[in-house]
């Protein structure tokens, strides 16, 4: 087509006819002339080779420049036939050009041409359309709204450059990365027009009503948490957050239903912050339910920390996990929110532990919730097993105590503790596994689950009568259940294991004639440790009966010489049997019948005796009998006043000379205590007859 020799209006009309209507080659000519004729609107015109007329008056180029916004009015009609590599150098004739002249065709007549204005605006990205995208929501013809409300949400969607594709999802990732030609402006007059764009999309979402657009509110939800660089931006920011809050306005409805159906993983994240936002938390926790993508999970795992808030935490519980029953138990159905084993393999550091908490906070069978969190105990992380640890039911709890983590076991161990917590009764089921599980765990590699588990034992069992704990555990049993208490004991007398620790419980609690018969049924088995048959004679020695009487002094024939001494130390055995023993070869025989003597004999010839055997002991060449001897004058001194004992000042003496110069040195320590505790008991003696 030749449009040279046309005057200059005409071509202009022809080739922008030409243009939409053109193909191929056609298309670029005729967008080439038009961009040369819309650019005399900006050229300067060489004035080489003009007249003076023209020279003076300028009217070749103001001639030429009175078409151009025709030309560029032309070139936008033509948008949708205008070559890609072409469209670059159109918008290079100037950014206030081009948008002035979109917005005319926006106010177009033609339903054609006003969607040619929002294909501009689209192609562009430019934020000085985003005025007339929002006005033109409300445009009569329903394939310009269409228009719009695709225009508009990719406007709002070139703001999140700085978003992994996958916040946003296929759909949307695909149209913000569309072909854009941006145009070059200066940064502040962009900036003030995003604020316009911005205030007029908070506008539109309250006037859904009258254009029944879902871009605005869309777009809306995914701009309201920001917090705004300039006082316009808040004030926009603000109104769209007010909308949320608005439970009977006509806009909020539809807000949440976008919310609910909108396949974006970026708003499973926003449902999350907005739980604690009453009028929309019903439907947060509904799209929180469904997540169909690795994605829609990692949005929110991870942000589980936000639930550290009670009040989210509590709208967390809101959440449904959707489940039914097969074969007798209850298994989650394929549409609830959790991640498979193979993706939770995928997950971060972060997203691991907000899948912990996630599994921790919804509400759901404890059978599935154990089942949710048996993959995180095998975690290869050992920062993520501890974080499992802290959740794990009481059941699992116990598989944590074997983690090969010394600082998992020891936090296990800590929780798995009864330390706080009304331990089970003594002899139930429950109270016969954990006492299996802390056996079996006090030999762990870890020195605090070795620790732990030794004082379960204690605080669990009734058969440890050195343990504090374990004698309140049988003092609250005999206590509350006194038959069962019994039956337990009996037990335990029964069991060749565990009779020492049964007997030791008994005379710890004082219970020897309550079992008297216990006992002397024990001394007649021949099988019996030397040092259990020693403590039955100590036990027996407490009881008055004439039974108990006859099986002490059957001792006293024992060939154990801790049962003979034992037996000497009762208050059945006479003294005339005592005066037998005084000089035996065994120092503890020999002292405990020292002993027996000088307590329980006045002054006369028995104690005077027993005196002198006792400075025998002391001074005896034996280190044995000379540390038995000490043993037996302290106990002397602990039991009798000193001014009624008979001898008492020779013995101080001897016993002093003894811390200087004994040789052996547990003699010697044993003689110094010996010392220090008379010196303590005489100056109580002397402060106590001052204060009378």
């Amino acid at each position: 087509m030749h449009t040279r020799s046309m005057p200059l209006r005409l071509e202009v009309a022809a080739l922008g006819e030409g243009l939409r209507v053109g193909e191929g080659v056609e298309c670029q000519h005729f967008a080439l002339r038009l961009i040369e004729i819309a650019g005399y609107g900006q050229q300067r015109i060489d004035d080489r080779g003009m007249g003076p007329i023209e020279l003076v008056t300028g009217l070749s180029g103001r001639w030429r420049a009175r078409y151009a916004p025709m030309a560029l009015r032309a070139l936008a009609a033509g948008w949708e036939n205008l070559p890609t590599d072409l469209r670059k150098l159109a918008l290079s004739l100037g950014r206030m050009r081009w948008v002035s002249v979109t917005k005319q065709l926006s106010a177009d007549p033609d339903a054609r041409i006003r969607k040619i204005a929002l294909d501009i605006a689209r192609d562009t990205g430019d934020p000085g359309f985003g005025v007339m995208v929002c006005s033109m929501l409300s445009d009569e013809h329903q394939q310009v709204r269409l228009a719009a409300d695709r225009t508009l949400l990719a406007l709002v969607l070139d703001m999140f450059g700085h978003l992994d594709g996958d916040m946003l999802g296929e759909q949307y990732d695909a149209i913000r990365k569309r072909l854009v030609n941006p145009m070059l402006g200066d940064p502040a007059i962009l900036e003030l027009e995003r604020c316009s764009m911005l205030s007029a999309i908070a506008d539109a979402a309250w006037s859904f009503s009258n254009h029944r657009c879902r871009s605005p509110l869309l777009a809306s939800l995914l701009l309201m948490d920001r917090q705004g660089a300039t006082s316009m931006e808040r004030r926009a920011f603000e109104k769209m957050r007010r909308l949320l809050s608005e439970r009977h306005h006509p806009s909020h409805m539809p807000m949440r239903t976008v919310l609910r159906t909108t396949a974006a993983p970026i708003l499973r994240e926003r449902a999350l912050r907005w739980l604690v936002v009453d009028p929309i938390a019903n439907v947060a926790s509904a799209r929180l339910e469904i997540a169909e993508s690795i994605a829609e999970h990692r949005t929110v795992l991870d942000n589980m920390h936000l639930c550290v808030r009670p009040m989210r935490a509590r709208g967390l519980n809101r959440v449904r996990v959707a489940s039914k029953q097969e074969n007798g138990t209850v298994v989650l159905e394929d549409t609830a929110p959790f991640v498979s084993q193979q993706e939770y393999t995928e997950l971060d550091q972060n997203a691991k532990r907000g899948y912990i908490r996630w599994v921790n906070g919804l509400s759901m069978d404890a059978g599935i919730r154990r089942q949710l969190l048996e993959r995180v105990m095998a975690d290869s992380d050992a920062h993520i097993r501890l974080h499992g640890c802290c959740v794990a039911d009481a059941f699992d709890l116990a598989d944590y105590l074997y983690d090969p983590n010394a600082s998992v076991a020891r936090h296990a161990a800590v929780r798995w503790s009864s330390v706080g917590t009304a331990t089970p009764t003594v002899g139930s089921a429950s109270c016969e596994r954990r006492l299996n599980s802390a056996r079996l765990n006090q030999r762990s590699s870890s020195a605090w689950v070795r620790r732990i588990s030794d004082e379960e034992v204690e605080r669990l069992s009734i058969d440890l009568a050195s343990s504090p704990s374990s004698r309140l555990q049988a003092r609250r049993l005999f206590a509350s259940d006194p038959a069962k208490f019994v039956r337990l004991i009996r037990q335990m007398l029964h069991q060749p294991a565990r009779r020492a620790g049964g007997v030791d419980m008994i005379l710890a609690l004082g219970l020897e004639d309550r079992f008297e018969m216990d006992l002397i049924s024990l001394t007649n088995d021949h099988q019996l440790d030397d040092r259990l048959a020693a403590t039955l004679v100590r036990g027996l020695s407490k009881v008055g009966s004439a039974a108990a009487r006859d099986a002490v002094l059957r001792s006293l024939e024992s060939d154990d010489q801790r049962v003979v001494a034992n037996a000497i130390e009762s208050v059945h055995t006479p003294i005339e049997t005592l005066m037998e023993y005084k000089g035996d070869d065994h120092h503890r025989v020999r002292s405990s019948a020292i002993r027996r003597m000088l307590v329980s004999s006045k002054r006369g010839e028995v104690a005077d005796a027993a005196v002198e055997d006792l400075i025998g002991m002391l001074t005896d060449a034996r280190v044995g009998h000379r540390l038995a001897g000490v043993w037996a004058a302290q106990r002397v001194f602990e039991s009798k006043p000193n001014d009624r004992m008979v001898g008492w000042r020779e013995l101080v003496l001897i016993l002093d000379e003894m811390t200087r110069h004994e040789a052996d040195d547990s003699v010697r320590a044993r003689a110094d205590q010996c010392v220090h505790r008379l010196l303590v008991q005489q100056r109580a003696r002397v402060l106590e007859e001052n204060a009378v």
